[in-house]
């Protein structure tokens, strides 16, 4: 599909395509990409559709001058997508402006800084099929004052956002002509809200998702006309976060106890954790970034569906008895800073009731003891393990014995003990995913128990091993689908690796930290791979290059990560001089090369592009000169003949000649075909 040009403002001529679009040169432009229009550029002062396709998949307007949007500003179009962002000038948006617009499904009008919309919904009231409205961080105020009360019944109408505009208060009337849309969602995050009034959430009967996210001074207001009608109120999820609170707001969430699932108080400041409100139907809460340096005993105990519990970067330096949850599915804790690990205590026997945890994370944390049986025992229904960036002492043995049905074990970037000894993993017959990269492990060998194993990486965990890939052997492995062995020592191998891995289509070996030879068994492992990535290495030049160049470009099934065509990989054909050529480039011949390609084969295989050249062109040239003396010599012949007769003549005659006068009137030259006229005549 060709780019072209459609005119947008007041210009007084035009030049008219056979498209019927108009076409004006050194005019800031709407391009077609495609799957979209898209209108910018400071050019753009006056809205003008004239020109605009008809049916339109997405139309993006940003980064204008353009001041409003008249009325009509669509008409007769059909549009799926809107999207008007980064337009500082635009003010207004008509209240007809989408009239007799058609097909609007989805509308996004951001960051567009001094547009407000008094009557909020009225250019939108006709969009039956639109489902997503996001109006945010423009300059929204929710000025209602002239709003009408009479439903606008979007029909379709599920996801509305406001977030970022400064509306500071919800009026009764605000969401009044949405009351009877099947809206679900409802963004209000960071709206500089104070109050919301009596009745001005509950109207919406479909609403089940609420963020509140980032206002303030929102429940610390004592006005008595805040919305107190909770218990018409069916939200399933809400956010609280970064709302500067200092104690739970039991009041409010009590009153949406019989719905309420998901609940977000991240970012507030709560230092000791106590007694939460009564929410039998809560499944999730998140305490991330509370500054919580201690959980009481019982702190959950209202909470009888509790689930998922997420408290990241919070202060407490030993596992809080109140995290004893023994419904609980999912325990997420980490440390609150990169560089400098937070200490963090986990009393021996901690998890012993929490026999439903399947989940636990406990990621940047300074472990004081050793991790032993004792730490995680009662976990025996633990599927995923994620000790990531942490620092421990040492690792027994027996450290995961009661993970029994481990399926995730993630130790990546752990330091503090010599090295992560395989044995550690013996029993675990469930394991399916192991990630141990940039964590420093003894491969001396992989426990049979790992039939099971889809995900390995160990990525930078081999650092102090000469050649990685003779160590390990995958062969109990095969189920595995996903490899990672990037950024440790390989230098290739010539027997086959994978033979036994008929699952394997994942492999991953970046940034190696030597030459790679490629091999026929290399080769042959990667045969029936689906996703390779080499990137980053140092290749020697050989004929396995050749062939590899072949398998990359004619597979139909294998995709080289970052290959293009063989432009994206490099070879060195001699270590000393770091003469280097794309593997492109060695396999076509590109460039002279001592070690040739496929020599086993034919002569023809171990040339490159230059010497075949010069054969090629010294051929034609023996041809030229052949095919230029057979010429000649046959339009010599008579010639030859004759100094041929008279050489006969001389050496069959003794005589002397010397006193013959041998000069003669004329010569005649004739041709072959005349030989038997001339001979009669003479």
């Amino acid at each position: 599909m060709w780019k072209f040009s459609l005119l947008l403002g007041t210009l007084t001529s035009t030049l008219i395509s056979s498209h019927g679009l108009a076409l004006i040169p050194r005019t800031t432009i709407c391009e077609d990409h495609q799957i979209e229009i898209v209108c910018e550029g400071a050019n753009i002062q006056d809205w003008n559709s004239h020109g605009l396709p008809k049916n339109i998949e997405i139309l993006r307007i940003n980064s204008t001058h353009l001041t409003r949007f008249p009325a009509n500003a669509f008409q007769n179009l059909t549009i799926t997508k809107l999207i008007v962002e980064n337009n500082p000038f635009l003010q207004e948006i008509d209240e007809n402006a989408f009239e007799q617009v058609f097909g609007l499904e989805y509308i996004e009008i951001r960051k567009n800084t001094a547009l407000d919309i008094p009557i909020l919904f009225a250019p939108f009231r006709n969009l039956q099929a639109l489902q997503s409205l996001i109006l945010e961080k423009n300059f929204i105020r929710g000025n209602d004052i002239f709003t009408p009360v009479e439903s606008y019944h979007l029909q379709s109408l599920t996801y509305l956002s406001l977030q970022g505009n400064p509306l500071n208060e919800i009026t009764q009337n605000v969401f009044a002509p949405i009351s009877k849309s099947p809206l679900i969602e409802l963004n209000l995050k960071d709206c500089y809200l104070q109050i919301i009034y009596q009745g001005s959430l509950s109207q919406l009967k479909s609403l089940l998702k609420v963020d509140l996210g980032q206002n303030y001074k929102l429940i610390q207001s004592d006005d008595d006309n805040k919305e107190n009608e909770m218990p018409q109120l069916q939200w399933k999820l809400l956010s609280l976060a970064d709302n500067a609170l200092f104690e739970i707001p039991c009041e409010l969430l009590e009153h949406i106890n019989e719905t309420l699932e998901d609940l977000d108080l991240s970012g507030n400041y709560f230092f000791e954790l106590n007694q939460m409100p009564k929410m039998k139907s809560l499944q999730s809460l998140n305490l991330d970034d509370c500054s919580i340096s201690s959980i009481e005993f019982g702190t959950f105990e209202n909470l009888p569906s509790l689930q998922d519990l997420s408290l990241k970067r919070n202060k407490f330096a030993i596992l809080p008895d109140g995290l004893k949850i023994s419904n609980l599915k999912s325990l997420v804790l980490s440390g609150r800073q990169l560089d400098f690990l937070n200490e963090l205590v986990i009393p021996d026997g901690f998890f012993g009731n929490m026999t439903t945890l399947e989940n636990l994370e406990m990621t940047r944390f300074k472990i004081q003891d050793s991790l032993n049986k004792e730490k995680f025992a009662g976990l025996t229904n633990l599927k995923s393990l994620d000790l990531s960036f942490s620092n421990f002492p040492a690792i027994t043995e027996d450290a995961f014995e009661h993970l029994e049905n481990l399926q995730v074990l993630k130790l990546s970037s752990c330091t503090g003990f010599d090295s992560f000894p395989f044995a550690t993993l013996d029993g675990l017959n469930h394991l399916q995913v192991i990630d141990l990269s940039s964590t420093q492990i003894f491969a001396d060998k992989i426990p049979e128990t790992l039939s099971n194993i889809q995900a390995l990486n160990l990525s930078k965990s081999m650092m102090n091993v000469n050649d990685a890939m003779q160590m390990l052997d995958l062969s109990q492995m095969p189920e595995l689908v996903t490899l990672d062995l990037s950024g440790i020592s390989i230098h290739g191998w010539n027997n086959r690796k994978f033979e036994s891995n008929l699952k394997l289509k994942d492999f991953h070996m970046r940034k190696s930290l030597d030459y790679i030879t490629l091999s026929d068994a290399m080769l042959d492992d990667f045969k029936n791979l689906t996703f390779l990535d080499l990137t980053q290495n140092k290749f020697l030049c050989n004929r396995e290059v050749a062939i590899f160049y072949e398998l990359a470009e004619k597979s139909e099934h294998l995709t080289v990560r970052d290959w293009y065509q063989g432009f994206g990989f490099l070879c060195i054909q001699d270590v000393n001089s770091g003469n280097i050529t794309s593997f492109f480039e060695y396999a076509t011949g590109g460039a002279e090369i001592n070690d040739p390609i496929y020599p086993h084969e034919t002569f023809l295989n171990g040339l490159s592009t230059s010497a075949l050249t010069g054969m090629i062109i010294g051929t034609l040239l023996v041809v030229i000169v052949l095919t230029s003396l057979v010429s000649l010599g046959y339009q010599k012949w008579w010639l030859v003949k004759y100094k041929y007769a008279r050489w006969k003549l001389i050496r069959n005659n003794v005589e002397d000649f010397d006193g013959l006068d041998k000069s003669f009137d004329a010569f005649v030259s004739y041709a072959g075909a005349d030989q038997d006229f001339i001979g009669k005549t003479s």
